[in-house]
């Protein structure tokens, strides 16, 4: 019976806001003893939804509290101000490192900038969700210069296999995780730009602004194949008897999308079983988002 109180307390504080919590745990020994214990802290950051600032996790319950508490703040300063579900985010760095690549946006510059941020910004994960761009400002001004983005863990390269000039890595997988005009950008007012976070410019830099922009908007991105090969399947079951418009509609994120194939991709796909092409490009209109292969 002990542990179950003991359970059910713990439950009850994970529930509680940090002021409700510090009133709280003084209220007798089991409810401190749970307050103390690092393990209820690292479930309460779980719970909370947030992560641990610096590089590693805190080892004392000292460091977790804080933690706790900064994360806290920072958390209700950025959500849900500056992220959306639907766009990709852009946070602007400026960096003068030693890149002599053409478009300084290599697995080498990406690294350079992240062991950057990990010396002078140690929080700066706060500020990214997988999938959002690291815009350099002090390299970007030409198409896709000077851009990186973050896996969730790293900051990584942009994809050059389908643009030279670059488009969002080929870990980020279109109607898997995330929308096919997540990461559209146009270089004009007549489309809505990504998110952009100013967290990180230097002051003496403040009138920099984002200047990237993808090769094409929307850029060519990579989608996720078994729903494709799955929708062509239900389809076109009778190759010989294909149909004049090749096309199936996806509903992902209760939003339907038209993907236009050609008949050797429809072949392909009920011959064998798989599709061998990678990477599309999507158009827009009021309805739809056309992608093709």
């Amino acid at each position: 019976m002990m542990n179950m109180n003991m359970d059910m307390l713990q439950n009850i504080m994970l529930m509680m806001d940090i002021k409700t919590l510090f009133n709280f745990f003084k209220v007798n020994k089991q409810i401190y003893a749970i307050y103390n214990n690092i393990y209820f802290w690292e479930q309460k950051f779980v719970c909370d939804d947030l992560k641990y600032l610096g590089l590693e996790k805190p080892n004392n319950i000292n460091d977790f509290i804080k933690s706790y508490i900064t994360s806290t703040l920072l958390k209700e300063e950025l959500y849900p101000k500056i992220f959306y579900n639907n766009k990709a985010s852009v946070l602007l760095i400026n960096i003068e490192d030693e890149c002599e690549f053409s478009y300084c946006n290599t697995n080498e510059s990406c690294m350079i900038i992240e062991s950057y941020m990990d010396i002078h910004y140690k929080n700066w994960r706060l500020y990214l969700r997988r999938g959002d761009i690291i815009e350099n400002i002090a390299r970007s001004g030409y198409r896709s210069e000077g851009i990186c983005m973050y896996d969730g863990t790293h900051i990584i390269p942009i994809n050059h296999d389908a643009d030279d000039y670059g488009s969002p890595s080929k870990t980020f997988i279109i109607f898997k995780d995330f929308l096919p005009e997540y990461w559209n950008k146009a270089f004009d007012d007549d489309v809505a730009n990504l998110n952009i976070i100013t967290k990180y410019i230097d002051r003496k830099n403040m009138e920099k602004s984002s200047n990237f922009y993808w090769h094409a908007d929307p850029p060519p991105t990579v989608i996720y194949k078994p729903i494709i090969i799955q929708q062509v399947k239900n389809k076109y079951k009778d190759v010989i008897n294909k149909a004049t418009n090749p096309v199936i509609t996806i509903n992902f994120a209760s939003q339907n999308y038209n993907i236009y194939l050609t008949i050797t991709q429809i072949n392909e796909i009920i011959t064998t079983g798989t599709i061998t092409d990678d990477l599309y490009l999507c158009e827009m209109d009021d309805n739809n988002v056309y992608c093709h292969y």
